[in-house]
């Protein structure tokens, strides 16, 4: 299979241009990622991130964390055409036999980051801290 990092990370890169925080929230996604042991792979949740935040701007660290992973949920993790055009390939979050793990995953990521978005909206901030913790390190 074809890659291209380099033209990946012009993609991550030029959505940077766009949101200046876009690289700290995508550190973001794949401490989550790590920390929870979602089976989803790291280029998958980078290119969504960078595709997720060029499509929602302007840019709220907080709301945004729990857009993205409803987002992800409502899409169901489908795979991405390769927003860098290096080759036109299908970028998939998981195989076949990891998918409904991943999905089950990203459905409690945005259940514990709406959590996080209902405390801190009500100026709950330790509550949002909690639950935010809870969604970083389960």
């Amino acid at each position: 299979m074809k890659s291209s990092p380099v033209k990946h990370n012009e993609y991550v890169n030029g959505t940077r241009d766009l949101i200046p925080r876009t690289k700290d929230f995508v550190r973001l996604v794949k401490l989550w990622k790590y920390r929870s042991g979602a089976p989803i792979t790291s280029l998958y949740l980078e290119l969504r991130a960078a595709k997720y935040l060029r499509e929602h701007q302007p840019f709220a660290m907080m709301l945004d964390l729990t857009g993205f992973f409803s987002w992800l949920n409502a899409i169901e993790l489908a795979g991405l055409n390769d927003p860098s055009r290096f080759d036109g390939r299908r970028i998939t979050a998981a195989g076949d036999s990891l998918l409904p793990l991943a999905r089950l995953y990203s459905e409690r990521a945005a259940s514990r980051a709406d959590q996080a978005r209902s405390a801190y909206l009500a100026s709950d901030y330790l509550g949002a801290q909690l639950h935010l913790q809870q969604l970083i390190s389960p």
